[in-house]
This record gives C-alpha cells, sequence and structure tokens, in this order.
C-alpha cells in the first residue's frame, strides 16, 4: 500500500490524529519487524518509543478493522444519500464564532481604557467579569 492510498484511507475514515497517526506507523512497523529488524532497531527508525513499537505490533490487526470498518460505515451512509465524509463532533458548549465572550464586560473595560489603563490592567476586566457571572 502506498502513502498516497493510506492517506485517502484516512481521510475516508475520517480518523483523528492520533489514530491517523498510528495508522501510518503500523504498516513501518510490521514491515520492518518482518524484514528481521528488533523492537529496538525498529523505534530508532521511526524515532519513537520500543513500548509504542510493541503495542503497534499487538494491536496492527484491530487497527486496520477499524479503519475498513469506518471506510465501509462511509460509503454505506453515501450509498443512503447521507453521505459526505462524516460530521465532526461539536461540543455542547460551544459558541457561535459571532459570539463575544467579553460583550458582557464591554463597559468594564470602556472604562479602564478611557481612564488611561494599559493593555496590561485589561485582562483583569475578565476576572471583575466572573464576579457577575
Amino acid at each position: 500500500m502506498t502513502a498516497d492510498d493510506r492517506e485517502q484511507r484516512i481521510r475516508l475514515a475520517g480518523l483523528p490524529t492520533r489514530q491517523a497517526e498510528k495508522y501510518r506507523q503500523t504498516p513501518s512497523v510490521l514491515e520492518m519487524s518482518e524484514s528481521g529488524l528488533r523492537t529496538a532497531e525498529v523505534a530508532k527508525r521511526l524515532s519513537c518509543t520500543p513500548d509504542k513499537v510493541r503495542r503497534y505490533r499487538q494491536q496492527a490487526p484491530e487497527t486496520v478493522q477499524l479503519v475498513e470498518q469506518k471506510i465501509d460505515e462511509y460509503y454505506q451512509l453515501r450509498q443512503e444519500g447521507r453521505g459526505q465524509l462524516p460530521p465532526k463532533t461539536i461540543s455542547p458548549h460551544a459558541r457561535l464564532s459571532s459570539e463575544s465572550i467579553v460583550e458582557p464586560c464591554r463597559d468594564i473595560v470602556l472604562q479602564l481604557f478611557q481612564a488611561g489603563a494599559k493593555h496590561r490592567a485589561i485582562p483583569f476586566a475578565g476576572q471583575i467579569f466572573l464576579t457577575y457571572i
């Protein structure tokens, strides 16, 4: 499998950064191990710890199976007409990008600025704001 194939599979599966890195490294670990290199040498070549190499080797079947499963889910959703790449999850406490956390204490910040406060003193308005919440 080429690097381009791997990257396309990562994109289709919608893997987060950590899982994507694990999926990228797993084939390299397996190839080097099969060629007879010891764990320490594989770790040195991949710039990681021997424990990580052991984990990648032990978890290789689950890692590949997870990616294949996620790709299958993607294609199934696509067939059903719901298919773009899986949406990213949004935190329940997410705010709109147009919503300002400073707006409730805007008057305090303006008063400090008009009174001649330097920019270093204005962050304390945030602490004042916390007392109003």
